[in-house]
């Protein structure tokens, strides 16, 4: 993938998450809390995995391979989430790093081949998977916030609500 089908994807990315963050304005602060079974995450820790792998993706590109102490900074950030704002505002910050990420990096270092979080399914991409990787991550977790909120009894925006 070029850096011009990245951008064109970013750009249908960042419509995404505003989709995203309208959903997430639609909870309230206990319900972050919630989990529909125990061995589940809790609603907070869904959202910070789900923005948090934007931040340790782009990160990793930055630094040139995923380094354990990326990991470290954004498992400690967890404990801050303690309300919907926050929450919102986590994502946002996570969602800009990422952006920024690709915005920086040169059309040439797409296909420099780097290291992976552990648990991904390979240990190394080349820098434009990283981008991809957290574009796909977004919607499969936002397809789990969508579940976790029928089961609270929420009205959930249509995932194509692009309108705004």
């Amino acid at each position: 993938m070029d850096k011009q089908q990245l951008t064109r994807l970013y750009q249908y990315f960042d419509i995404a998450h505003q989709v995203t963050q309208g959903a997430l304005a639609r909870l309230k602060d206990e319900e972050l809390d919630y989990q529909p079974t125990p061995e589940m995450l809790s609603t907070r820790a869904l959202l910070h995995h789900m923005y948090g792998v934007e931040k340790i993706l782009a990160e990793s590109v930055r630094a040139g391979g995923y380094k354990a102490a990326i990991q470290c900074a954004a498992d400690a950030e967890l404990a801050t989430l303690t309300s919907i704002a926050a929450t919102k505002n986590f994502g946002l910050n996570c969602h800009q790093i990422l952006v920024d990420a690709l915005a920086e990096t040169a059309e040439s270092e797409l296909t420099t081949i780097i290291e992976l979080p552990p648990g991904f399914f390979v240990a190394s991409a080349p820098v434009w998977e990283f981008f991809a990787f957290a574009y796909h991550e977004h919607w499969h977790h936002r397809g789990q916030l969508t579940i976790y909120m029928r089961l609270l009894g929420k009205p959930v925006l249509d995932i194509y609500a692009y309108e705004r």
